[in-house]
């Protein structure tokens, strides 16, 4: 999943200029501050240390850096452990790799393990029932389907006939 410094209507967030990505070299620091900022890191802090956190899982998390495509990619490679706290994570402007120790202890003392333990499928019912494929990302989709059976029907006035 490649995510960071795409079009987005959220405030703050967008693409990031190929200029500044061409540019790296002499003039790092306005690059770095788009990636550090809410287009690029910032964003990936908002969910993806509660994803790790709720689950009770190690988050590792890699990104393309670069132009690619239509879009420049901020890197940002990281671990995070169960307990949403980024172990290492890579700030470099270029290919890099993160290594970290992951171990059994944290992922049994981890707070999301109790709340997986917790939880009751048999609620679930129509959570889990098949639906379309989309992965378009929200600011892509175009809501345009057909009223199906769960939905309520029109409301129709008194006066209406």
């Amino acid at each position: 999943h490649v995510t960071g410094c795409l079009p987005s209507v959220m405030p703050g967030r967008g693409t990031v200029s190929r200029e500044l990505w061409e540019n790296r070299e002499r003039e790092p620091v306005r690059l770095r501050q788009e990636f550090q900022g809410p287009k690029g890191r910032g964003w990936l802090m908002r969910w993806l240390p509660t994803r790790a956190y709720e689950n009770g899982v190690y988050a590792v998390f890699t990104n393309p850096i670069g132009w690619d495509y239509d879009t420049v990619k901020p890197g940002l490679a990281m671990i995070l452990d169960p307990f949403g706290e980024v172990l290492v994570e890579s700030h470099e402007l270029g290919d890099d790799v993160v290594v970290g120790l992951l171990t059994p202890e944290k992922l049994e003392q981890s707070s999301g393990r109790r709340y997986l333990k917790a939880r009751r499928p048999e609620l679930y019912g129509d959570l889990v029932q098949p639906q379309e494929s989309v992965t378009l990302p929200g600011w892509q989709l175009q809501h345009t389907r057909e009223p199906d059976s769960h939905d309520s029907p029109p409301h129709r006035s008194a006066d209406a006939h």
